[in-house]
């Protein structure tokens, strides 16, 4: 009678376990599932469902602060250990379906953090969840007979794109916002950059059978890599601005990757054109529109916005109007630190200048903020 008790009891749990799988109710059904486990015979009957709605309940309720990943690969597992012969296969099917579902919407959750704020935290977040993630689900489709190729590939791709948007929306946008980057600002932008670009590297090892996603990740860090290699950080001094790149030995290994990149092109398509190396650039001092500045007192005002517009969009775009930026930047520096503090210099050229800054706003070049593009 006892036992008869304890069967229809269990059953009881069976039923409540079961109702709350349908709806998805995973607390409830760990709940249910841990009670019959607590009581039930190992021959009870449905004893590999339990353990499979366990782990489908466990797996899903997963976090990153409470990962419990192994602990839903363990139950499916038992699951397949106990089930009949005849329901094995179908057991297996239903187990990899789970684990790739809950591994998938797991890594794209932190995913989608990182792309609102692409910080080395959360991009070492990502990493440490994909390699436990991936380690354990991988254990358990292998002992299903499962091919990882498209599990993996979904990974790979949220981790990706999280990577690129992160940059675009935040990291560089961040970083062009400053007209004059200060090394603090410089910093942040090198130190983001740089984890970024781990992720896409280690995206590309992740899912290393997809030449299509691999071309975009690797076209990507071509992009950033030659965008952080020309970053720049300023320091305001005796009227101008001293203009610092990274060292020669960090420039080279921003090279080294640009060039394995175009290699990696190559192997995939072979008529990919792989470049001549760049060459380091040296960090130099710039007056920028030397006699403008010293005209209008300042590096950034409307009036000499307009004009580095005109220089960056204008003139060096052509080959004369590149040998005439030189030319200038040749000799204007001298004239400014020989003539630049007497009224007559200024005067001598306020009206040239404003009419020319007339002309150029007249004909749609802005006098808003602005940040120098062909230096970068």
């Amino acid at each position: 009678m006892a036992n008869e008790n304890n069967n229809i009891k269990i059953d009881n749990y069976f039923e409540l376990a079961n109702e709350a799988f349908n709806n998805n109710d995973y607390k409830t059904i760990e709940l249910y599932c841990n009670k019959i486990l607590e009581e039930a015979p190992r021959d009870y009957p449905n004893l590999s469902f339990v353990w499979f709605m366990k782990g489908y309940a466990v797996g899903f309720q997963s976090t990153v602060r409470n990962l419990r990943i192994e602990e839903a690969i363990g139950c499916f597992s038992k699951a397949i250990d106990y089930a009949p012969e005849n329901k094995v296969e179908d057991l297996k099917k239903s187990a990899s379906q789970a684990i790739h579902s809950f591994g998938v919407i797991l890594v794209a959750d932190v995913c989608d953090s990182y792309a609102k704020d692409p910080s080395p935290t959360n991009a070492e977040i990502i990493m440490n969840l994909t390699k436990i993630v991936h380690y354990w689900s991988l254990s358990l489709l292998k002992k299903c007979g499962v091919e990882a190729k498209e599990y993996t590939a979904k990974i790979a791709e949220s981790i990706s794109s999280a990577a690129i948007d992160g940059y675009n929306n935040i990291i560089y946008r961040k970083y062009c916002s400053y007209e004059h980057p200060t090394e603090n600002q410089w910093t942040k932008y090198k130190v983001w950059s740089g984890h970024l670009l781990d992720l896409l590297r280690f995206a590309i090892d992740l899912d290393d059978n997809d030449d299509e996603a691999d071309v975009e990740r690797w076209n990507a860090i071509i992009s950033i890599a030659s965008q952080l290699q020309k970053s720049v950080s300023y320091e305001y001094t005796n009227g101008s601005y001293l203009k610092y790149y990274f060292d020669d030995e960090t420039q080279e290994f921003l090279i080294d990757m640009i060039m394995e990149a175009h290699t990696e092109l190559n192997k995939i398509n072979p008529s990919h054109v792989i470049p001549q190396r760049p060459k380091p650039i040296k960090s130099i001092a710039i007056g920028g529109c030397y006699v403008a500045t010293c005209v209008y007192g300042s590096y950034d005002c409307p009036q000499v916005w307009t004009l580095r517009r005109f220089r960056d969009d204008i003139l060096g775009k052509t080959l004369y109007g590149r040998l005439f930026i030189k030319a200038y930047y040749a000799v204007s520096p001298t004239l400014v630190k020989c003539f630049g503090k007497t009224s007559w210099f200024k005067n001598m050229w306020k009206p040239t200048l404003d009419k020319m800054v007339s002309k150029l706003q007249a004909k749609g070049i802005e006098n808003t903020p602005y940040y120098d593009k062909m230096w970068r």
